[in-house]
């Protein structure tokens, strides 16, 4: 007789363990369907955001909103000038009002970590 109850309790576990196997895999299921759908929307936003900012769709939207593209003017560029004459006309150059403390805190330090 106690070998009786004593099967009755190991096919109980087994029965527990197969029932917590199959929630698991149920749960195991739901969720990859869930990554599926996210990846989905993931993608259809990734085109959305895409086909969005494409460069005429913006332009199209900046001529809407009164925008118009920049021209440069003629002092839109640098004028790079060869060593010899750039210490001449910094010799030209009136002095150069001082840097608040902060700057010259920061610049202090950029040079003593930069050193010699």
């Amino acid at each position: 007789m106690l070998w009786i109850g004593l099967l009755a309790v190991l096919f109980g576990g087994i029965v527990a363990l197969n029932v917590a196997a199959l929630r698991g895999t149920i749960e195991a299921g739901k969720l990859s369907a869930e990554t599926a759908a996210l990846r989905t929307q993931n993608a259809d936003l990734s085109a959305t955001v895409a086909s969005e900012s494409s460069f005429w769709r913006i332009t199209i939207r900046a001529r809407r909103l009164g925008m118009e593209p920049s021209q440069p003017g003629p002092g839109s560029f640098l004028r790079l000038t060869p060593r010899q004459r750039q210490a001449t006309s910094e010799a030209k150059r009136p002095a150069k009002a001082s840097s608040p403390p902060h700057v010259r805190r920061a610049q202090s330090r950029s040079a003593q970590v930069s050193g010699p």
